[in-house]
């Protein structure tokens, strides 16, 4: 692209000629020093304006602030919720088992396997140690080894079913001796069942459950046929 410079008039060349050269040097720092002032004036104008970020973040036009509002929101560190009320504690007594074995490691692994079940459990090392304990508490369940020192499981089981009082508990054995749990018969010698060692913990549990709620059914029935014939 190409422009054509328009012709100056022969007048103005001639005006300007007639000028005086002292005339010229005035106009030419009248000129330089309006440049100089022109430059200070925005110099000091650019200085006391604020940046143009620092505006837009000063004024948010009310259109915007509903997004400003919820960019803070997200940004903001997340508010845990409220802990959830703790349940109120279980009024109903929990279920008494003596525990008989004169082996600890086994005690141990019975008592941590039925207090995880939610049982009130007690412990004996043998039969001896266990007949006066049961005798003189209310217990809804025994679980006995069947070979201990000084009374062993089957006597046990047999002095329980022999007095009046203690009766109606059930009996469980346990016991590591094949031959011996083959042999015997467990509804003759008042037990309710024999379990082998080691032991299935569910199926152990659900047994123990099973009997206790049965005892428990046989109870209320008794209970109530009396009620009525009173």
């Amino acid at each position: 692209m190409s422009f054509d410079l328009l012709p100056i008039p022969p007048w103005l060349v001639h005006a300007w000629q007639a000028v005086p050269p002292s005339v010229l040097a005035l106009l030419a720092g009248a000129g330089v020093l309006a440049v100089w002032g022109l430059c200070l004036g925005r110099s000091a104008k650019s200085r006391r304006a604020p940046p143009a970020a620092a505006q837009r973040g000063a004024m948010v036009p009310p259109a915007a602030r509903p997004a400003a509002d919820a960019a803070a929101v997200e940004a903001a560190p997340p508010v845990a919720p409220p802990a959830p009320p703790r349940p109120a504690l279980a009024t109903a007594r929990r279920p008494a088992l003596m525990l008989v074995d004169d082996s600890a490691v086994v005690r141990a692994k019975l008592r941590k396997l039925f207090e995880g079940a939610g049982y009130r459990v007690l412990l004996a090392c043998d039969g001896q140690e266990a007949l006066p304990a049961v005798r003189g508490g209310a217990f809804d369940l025994v679980i006995t080894d069947l070979e201990m020192p000084r009374m062993g499981g089957l006597e046990l089981a047999e002095r329980l079913k022999g007095d009046r009082k203690t009766a109606a508990i059930p009996v469980i054995a346990i016991t590591g001796n094949d031959e011996l749990r083959a042999d015997l018969d467990a509804a003759r010698l008042g037990l309710a069942d024999i379990f082998r060692k080691p032991w299935v913990d569910h199926e152990l549990v659900a047994r123990a459950a099973l009997l206790i709620a049965a005892r428990s059914s046989v109870g209320q029935h008794v209970a109530q046929d009396h009620v009525a014939h009173v």
